[in-house]
C-alpha cells in the first residue's frame, strides 16, 4: 500500500477514468467537460440544435425579451417618481429627461444574439483546449438544479477570482443548455473596442462602479434590475463581492445589488427568489502576476482590447483545472417573512446582510482544492516557520497527507486526479513552473528565479518594499495567493489554537472578538458565530491539536506538531501586521483622516524590523485599509465628523486600542515561545 492508498478511507474515494468523470463520495460527481463532446469537430458542436432551459417560466405572462424589458421600465412607475425628482429640481424640459433616461437604459442594457454566443464558445473552447487540463463540473447538482427552473426567478452568485468567471459560467451554461444568464459586468469594459458588444450580446449588462450620488442613474437602474427578475426568463449572475479578489481569499459582500435583487419579491411580484452560491475554483490564475504587482501597489489597469490581446501571449502555458461547484439554491421565500408591497425596512435590511454572509460562507465550503494550493500552504509554512525555500520530498508527501486530512475533516472537495501523491507534486510544479520545481529528492520554491516570467510581466519591485530574506516579493505574494484558499478555512481554528493556548478562561469572548477584527480578512465566519466556534472546536480534537480536560480545552503543543506549525503560519503575519498598526495608533494624539493613517501606518511598518521580511503583502495600502476599517469596527476608532476638516475624521479610544494590542501580543509571544517545534523535522 503506498502513501495514497493511506490518504483513502472507505468514505471518500477519489478514481478517474478514461471518460474524463471523478467521482468523489457516493452522492458527488465532478465530470471533465472538456471530454464530454460526441461531435467530430468543435464547429459541429458550437453549431448544435439548442433547447436552453429557462429560469422563470411564468404561467400568465410571456417572458420578455430584452428590448421589451427596456420598455417595461420606461412605461414602470419609475418615469413619474422621475418627473417628480427633476420637478423638485426645477427641470421642466421632460422630452429632454425622457432623452436621458433612454440613453442611461441603452448604456445599461443586454442584447441577445445566438450567433454571438455560438461564435464566442468557438473561440473560447480553443482556448480552453490549449491552456487547460480540466473544467471539472460538480453535474449532480448542476443537473439537480437545472431539473427544477422554472418555477421562479434563479439568481447565480459565483465567486470572482478572474476575469474569465463570467465568460467560463456562460461556456458551462452552453455546455449543459441552460439559459446563458444576464451577468452584471463593470461599464469600464463596455469601452473594450469590438468585447464591449460582444459581451452585450452574451447578455452582460453593465453597472457603473459608484453612482450613490446620482439619484436618476440609481433609480433606473434599480428598475432595469427589477424588470430583469420579475419579466425575463434567463437566470441572473452576479458577483456578491463587487470585484475580484486578488488575493484568493473571499471578500466581504457587498449589499447594494442583492437588496435590488430582491426587491420583486419584496413587492410581491414573484412568488420566490432562488439565490444559487457557486465557487469557481483555479488551480492557477491567468491573471497572477498582474494581482502580484497590484497587491505591492501597482495600479490597475485600465480594461482594454489591447490589455486582453496581451494576454494571448502567455496562453502557451499551462493553467491546470478549473472546478465549478454549485451549492444548494437559498430560498428567498423560506428566509425573508414580508408584506407584499412592505419597504426595506431595517429587519429586511438585517435579513440581506444575513443572506450576503451565507453565500459568502458557501462559497467558502464549496471551493474544490487541487494538488496545488495544497502545495503551496506546505512551502508557506516552510518558508515563514523555517525560513528555508525548499524540503525534501518525502517530508512534502507527508504534509500533503496531512493537509489533505485537514481538509476532509472540515468538509472541503479535494480533487486529486493523478494517482498517487508524487505525480500530485511533480504536477503542481507543472502549473506553475515559475514558482516551484521538484529537483532530485527536494521540492524548491522559486524565490529569486525570474528567467522564465513573460517579458511583458516580468514582475517590478516595489519601491520601498523589502523582502528581508532576499526574496522577489512578487513571488512570496503569489504563494501567499495560492495557499490563502486552504488559507481561509484554516483561520478560525488557528485563532481559536491560538487563544486556547494562551488562555485558561474567556476563550469564546475573545475568539468571537479576533473573528470580527479579522472579518475583513476571513468573513466566512461571520454569518454564524456559535457554529464558527463549534466547527473550530471539533477540527482542533480531531487533528490531535487540542485536548479535552474536565476544565475545558488545552493545548496539545506536540501531539500534531506539523499542523500547529501550519496554522501558526496562516495567523502569524495578520496577528503581527495588525498589531503594529495598533501599536502606532497607541501613538496617535489629536484627530486625523483616513488617508493621513493610510500613509502614517505604512511609513511605520516599513521602518519596523522584519515587518515585511517575508510577506510585502503585509506593508500593502489594501492590508492597511482593511486593518483600519477592522479596528475601527471593533471599536479602537471613532468616526466623526469635524468643522475644522473636511470629510470624515478618526479619533483613537484608547482603552480598547490598549485591550486589542494586549491580546495581539500575548498570541504572537506564545507563538515565538514555540520555535522548537519548527525543528522536529
Amino acid at each position: 500500500m503506498d502513501i495514497l492508498d493511506s490518504l483513502m478511507d472507505e468514505k471518500r474515494v477519489y478514481s478517474r477514468h478514461q471518460s474524463g468523470r471523478l467521482e468523489l463520495d457516493e452522492m458527488e460527481e465532478f465530470v471533465n467537460i472538456l471530454t464530454k463532446s460526441e461531435y467530430s469537430s468543435d464547429v459541429l458542436w458550437v453549431s448544435r440544435y439548442l433547447q436552453f432551459t429557462k429560469s422563470f417560466i411564468a404561467s400568465d405572462r410571456k417572458a420578455q425579451s430584452h428590448r421589451e424589458i427596456i420598455q417595461d421600465v420606461l412605461n414602470s412607475d419609475l418615469m413619474k417618481a422621475i418627473e417628480e425628482l427633476e420637478l423638485e429640481a426645477n427641470t421642466t424640459d421632460l422630452a429632454h429627461l425622457h432623452d436621458g433616461v433612454r440613453k442611461i437604459l441603452a448604456e445599461i442594457g443586454y442584447t441577445r444574439s445566438l450567433a454571438t454566443i455560438r461564435w464566442l464558445a468557438l473561440v473560447v473552447v480553443k482556448i480552453i483546449h490549449k491552456t487547460l487540463d480540466g473544467i471539472y463540473v460538480n453535474e449532480a447538482s448542476l443537473m439537480k438544479l437545472k431539473e427544477s427552473m422554472g418555477d421562479s426567478p434563479y439568481v447565480l452568485v459565483p465567486t470572482h477570482r478572474s476575469y474569465g468567471d463570467f465568460i467560463l459560467m456562460a461556456f458551462v451554461c452552453f455546455v449543459y443548455e441552460i439559459e446563458i444568464p444576464c451577468v452584471a459586468a463593470g461599464l469600464d469594459f463596455l469601452s473594450m473596442w469590438v468585447m464591449g458588444e460582444v459581451l452585450r450580446k452574451t447578455k452582460a449588462f453593465f453597472i457603473r462602479r459608484t453612482f450613490q450620488d446620482d439619484k436618476l442613474y440609481k433609480l433606473i437602474f434599480g428598475q432595469y434590475v427589477s424588470s430583469l427578475v420579475s419579466q425575463g426568463d434567463s437566470p441572473i449572475e452576479f458577483f456578491i463581492e463587487g470585484t475580484r479578489s486578488r488575493t484568493g481569499k473571499s471578500l466581504k459582500p457587498k449589499y447594494g445589488f442583492l437588496s435590488m435583487i430582491l426587491k420583486p419579491f419584496l413587492d410581491g411580484e414573484v412568488p420566490d427568489i432562488k439565490l444559487i452560491p457557486v465557487s469557481i475554483s483555479y488551480d492557477r490564475f491567468l491573471e497572477e502576476w498582474l494581482f502580484a504587482r497590484e497587491l505591492l501597489g501597482t495600479p490597475k489597469p485600465k480594461e482594454s482590447t489591447k490589455g486582453l490581446l496581451k494576454v494571448f501571449s502567455i496562453l502557451n502555458q499551462s493553467y491546470g483545472n478549473v472546478y465549478f461547484n454549485f451549492g444548494n439554491p437559498i430560498s428567498m421565500r423560506d428566509w425573508i417573512t414580508r408584506e407584499v408591497g412592505s419597504p426595506l425596512t431595517r429587519p429586511i435590511t438585517q435579513d440581506v446582510k444575513s443572506i450576503a454572509s451565507l453565500i459568502i460562507s458557501n462559497h467558502s465550503k464549496l471551493q474544490v482544492l487541487g494538488a496545488f494550493h495544497l502545495v503551496a500552504v506546505i512551502m508557506y509554512d516552510n518558508v515563514v516557520t523555517h525560513n528555508a525555500c525548499e524540503m525534501p520530498i518525502p517530508i512534502v508527501t507527508s504534509r500533503l497527507k496531512l493537509v489533505v486530512s485537514a481538509m476532509r475533516t472540515l468538509g472541503l472537495n479535494v480533487l486529486l486526479t493523478k494517482g498517487d501523491l508524487l505525480k500530485e507534486i511533480r504536477y503542481a510544479c507543472a502549473i506553475n513552473p515559475e514558482l516551484m520545481v521538484v529537483e532530485g529528492e527536494r521540492l524548491k520554491f522559486l524565490g529569486k528565479n525570474q528567467q522564465s516570467l513573460p517579458p511583458a510581466l516580468k514582475p517590478q519591485v516595489t519601491a520601498g518594499v523589502e523582502t528581508g530574506k532576499d526574496l522577489d516579493p512578487n513571488k512570496i505574494v503569489l504563494l501567499v495567493v495560492y495557499s490563502n484558499p486552504v488559507a481561509m478555512v484554516l483561520f478560525s481554528p488557528a485563532l481559536l489554537l491560538a487563544v486556547i493556548a494562551t488562555k485558561e478562561s474567556a476563550v469564546i469572548p475573545e475568539f468571537n472578538f479576533l473573528c470580527e477584527l479579522f472579518e475583513h480578512e476571513f468573513p466566512i465566519g461571520s454569518c454564524d458565530k456559535e457554529n464558527n466556534f463549534k466547527i473550530s472546536e471539533e477540527f482542533l480534537l480531531e487533528m490531535d491539536c487540542v485536548f479535552r480536560t474536565p476544565d475545558g480545552m488545552k493545548y496539545a503543543q506536540s501531539s500534531n506538531y506539523q499542523l500547529i506549525n501550519i496554522l501558526n503560519a496562516i495567523i502569524r503575519p495578520y496577528l503581527a501586521g495588525y498589531l503594529l498598526i495598533s501599536q502606532y495608533l497607541a501613538q496617535v494624539t489629536d484627530s486625523t483622516t483616513h488617508k493621513k493613517l493610510l500613509v502614517e501606518c505604512q511609513n511605520y511598518l516599513m521602518i519596523q524590523p522584519d515587518s515585511c521580511a517575508l510577506s510585502p503583502i503585509y506593508c500593502s495600502k489594501t492590508f492597511i485599509a482593511y486593518c483600519l476599517s477592522s479596528l475601527t469596527q471593533v471599536g479602537c476608532m471613532n468616526k466623526q465628523m469635524s468643522c475644522d476638516v473636511p470629510g470624515v475624521t478618526y479619533s483613537i479610544n484608547r482603552k480598547r486600542t490598549s485591550y486589542t494590542t494586549s491580546l495581539l501580543s500575548s498570541l504572537l509571544s506564545q507563538q515565538r515561545t514555540e520555535s522548537a517545534l519548527k525543528h522536529k523535522l
